[in-house]
């Protein structure tokens, strides 16, 4: 981060930003001190310290922005990613001209690998209209970041994909491997449509693969946090969200979601095999009519998983096999010890 661009912000808006009417069970001396406190302890990494006051303060303002940013750091900290982002996502919700939240997803996804996500979110920020010309161009910088990482991922997209080998029954020569993450918990890989550049987000179609190998969550938590996690970024956006289960068993689900109007569309399908996760993806930017739903319906449904297929790195992956974009919940190093990017902040109730 730039010095002193986030440097003892979030102190500073704890004094300067409560603004919080009398009426609460909590005093505003009461309510800075707590916050203090809760911002102190997650310097000093006590989490849990941070977490207890945070929430504190939550029941008396369920909307506190500093308490859901201190509370979405403490989460951070833990290594418990989901729940960050979607406390995040929530100080976003309540307090939609603040920038800092959205900031803080942004990190998470960058540090997870996670660039084109990273990219939307601090694309996000950019629309801000309360940023320094020095944050502009700290979140400009964040972007190109964001598009070297993904030309170089998309540089290495032939390595192959150990562990799991994912086929489906697409349109052959019409989508090429655009990105791909690999670690030990799991991988992504993305399909880009003929020669669109996902790198650079100018794409109209889009098949993703998230694999998620032996994780603690089961298909059903996964789901719905899922659905979750893209209805408080819609909601973020002042965008309408609409969802559809189309079917549901033990082990599988295919669903299907749209943002705003005719923005972007999405049908997927979850598979639970081995204790694994697979998510596949197809997603466009329109609305997706009857007949490509269809489709992409029985698409899905013939895609097919042959697990624990090792297979060598310097194999390339043909264009029969599937790929990923990163988990919108993803695994990776911890963000921790930091401070809201912005200058001031106003609780709102």
């Amino acid at each position: 981060m730039v010095k002193n661009l986030k440097k003892n912000i979030l102190f500073c808006l704890i004094i300067l930003g409560l603004t919080l009417q009398s009426t609460f069970a909590m005093s505003q001396s009461e309510i800075a001190s707590t916050l203090q406190a809760a911002f102190n302890a997650n310097n000093q990494k006590q989490y849990s310290k941070s977490i207890t006051l945070a929430e504190k303060v939550l029941k008396t303002n369920p909307k506190n922005y500093q308490a859901l940013c201190i509370l979405g750091m403490a989460y951070s900290g833990q290594g418990a990613k989901q729940k960050a982002i979607a406390t995040f996502t929530q100080a976003s919700v309540s307090s939609p001209n603040e920038w800092s939240a959205d900031s803080f997803i942004a990190d998470i996804y960058m540090q997870s690998g996670s660039y084109y996500i990273a990219r939307r979110y601090y694309t996000k920020v950019l629309s801000n209209k309360n940023l320094s010309k020095e944050e502009i161009t700290y979140f400009k910088k964040q972007i190109d970041i964001c598009n070297q990482k993904l030309t170089t991922v998309n540089k290495n997209a032939n390595v192959a994909i150990s562990d799991v080998n994912v086929k489906i029954p697409y349109e052959t020569g019409k989508w090429k491997m655009r990105a791909l993450s690999n670690s030990t918990s799991g991988w992504s890989v993305e399909y880009g449509y003929m020669n669109e550049n996902v790198a650079q987000d100018k794409w109209t179609k889009l098949i993703t693969v998230n694999y998620f190998k032996t994780p603690k969550f089961k298909i059903d938590s996964y789901y719905n946090q899922t659905i979750s996690l893209l209805r408080d970024f819609a909601v973020s956006q002042h965008k309408a969200f609409m969802t559809k289960l189309i079917s549901k068993t033990p082990t599988e689900i295919i669903y299907e979601w749209n943002v705003g109007k005719g923005e972007e569309a999405e049908i997927a399908r979850i598979i639970q095999k081995d204790n694994d996760i697979y998510h596949i993806h197809y997603a466009q930017k329109s609305n997706i009519t009857t007949a490509d739903r269809d489709k992409w319906i029985k698409i899905l449904k013939a895609s097919t998983i042959q697990s624990k297929v090792t297979q060598s790195k310097s194999a390339s992956v043909k264009t029969t096999q599937s790929k990923t974009v990163q988990s919108k919940v993803s695994t990776s190093k911890t963000v921790q010890n930091k401070t809201l990017p912005s200058k001031t902040v106003q609780n709102k109730k």
